[in-house]
């Protein structure tokens, strides 16, 4: 920052003349009372800030400089949040893709254990009809047998 102010200093009296036409009279002061410092009064009594005219391109330049140095500082924290916005999104994205990841996975775990189930009932009922139909023909077989047997 001194460095940039430096500069501007030394390209102050290079500048004067270019600035001086687009500030207004640096004489004219006003008190409230109708009282002011033309070039025409020099000798009046009302005091001016004459003694303080170097320093006013300085201000200006500092507002010159303050001014370049926020908008950099905001196009800085822009660029910052920015990136902190899309790591944010990022984050949720992950986030609810592990989610997402989890949920399926307990829901198929839930399924294949709900499958074992049924394999299971399925397999319990096929031996029950297997030794269901050995029953009927057996009794079929038994009294046909005994039938027979006496003619």
């Amino acid at each position: 920052m001194q460095h940039k102010l430096q500069i501007s200093l030394s390209n102050f009296y290079q500048d004067e003349a270019d600035r001086s036409a687009s500030i207004p009279n640096p004489n004219a002061v006003s008190t409230g009372l109708r009282l002011s410092y033309d070039d025409d009064e020099h000798n009046s009594s009302v005091t001016t800030a004459s003694g303080n005219m170097p320093s006013l391109p300085i201000i200006m330049s500092l507002g010159d400089n303050l001014r370049t140095e926020i908008e950099r500082q905001k196009e800085e924290f822009d660029q910052y949040i920015r990136v902190q916005e899309e790591q944010f999104a990022k984050g949720v994205k992950e986030m609810k893709q592990r989610h997402i990841t989890s949920f399926l996975s307990a829901v198929d775990k839930g399924v294949n254990r709900k499958l074992r189930e049924k394999e299971l009932e399925i397999e319990s009922m096929n031996r029950k009809n297997r030794e269901l139909t050995d029953r009927i023909k057996h009794s079929c077989r038994g009294p046909d047998l005994a039938v027979q047997g006496s003619i």
